[in-house]
């Protein structure tokens, strides 16, 4: 008797650490799939074209990059981090002309949410929503990793790319050096 609950218990044991390590082997997996993706988006990496429609409701869509030198942050409506790195941004935006670099911060989730928040924001950057689901779908997982921000020359490839805030300073100094480079 007492070998066979020895046996059991050995048996559970061993399924237990089976299935741990099945747990671990699929989550590294997701991890490099993962990494790949966004080393596919990294700097010297040409930006995807995607397809991308204005949230100031017009129904036009356009093709990101345009071959043009483009900044291009991906933001949350309700993520403050994403609010005040628009902002600074869009400053910064502001004193380069519309000739030497486009602004363009894009979202790609909550529609009705993100466009009445972005029509109230008196943000002058370009606002859009990404509408090509095959982007967001081999994306998603490391988009959300937001104010995610980009600069990409007028081939498409991206020569900047960083999460999160920076100091105004620093956002309008990157900027204007990209911009007149």
């Amino acid at each position: 008797m007492r070998d066979h609950a020895w046996t059991r218990n050995r048996m559970l044991a061993l399924v237990i650490v089976g299935a741990l390590a099945g747990v671990m082997i699929y989550a590294l997996w997701r991890l490099s799939q993962s990494l790949q993706r966004e080393q596919a988006l990294g700097v010297g990496s040409p930006f995807p074209v995607i397809t991308v429609e204005p949230l100031t409701g017009d129904k036009e869509t356009m093709r990101l990059p345009a071959g043009k030198k483009t900044l291009i942050v991906f933001f949350r409506w309700n993520c403050p981090h994403c609010v005040s790195e628009l902002v600074r941004l869009d400053r910064a935006c502001r004193q380069i002309p519309p000739a030497k670099l486009d602004c363009v911060a894009l979202a790609f989730d909550s529609e009705r949410e993100t466009r009445a928040w972005w029509l109230q924001s008196g943000l002058q950057m370009e606002g859009a929503f990404v509408r090509d689901p095959e982007f967001i779908r081999r994306s998603l997982d490391w988009l959300t990793a937001v104010p995610l921000v980009f600069l990409v020359d007028e081939r498409g490839i991206i020569t900047y790319k960083r999460a999160g805030e920076r100091s105004e300073e620093y956002d309008g100094k990157l900027l204007r050096d990209f911009a007149h480079r």
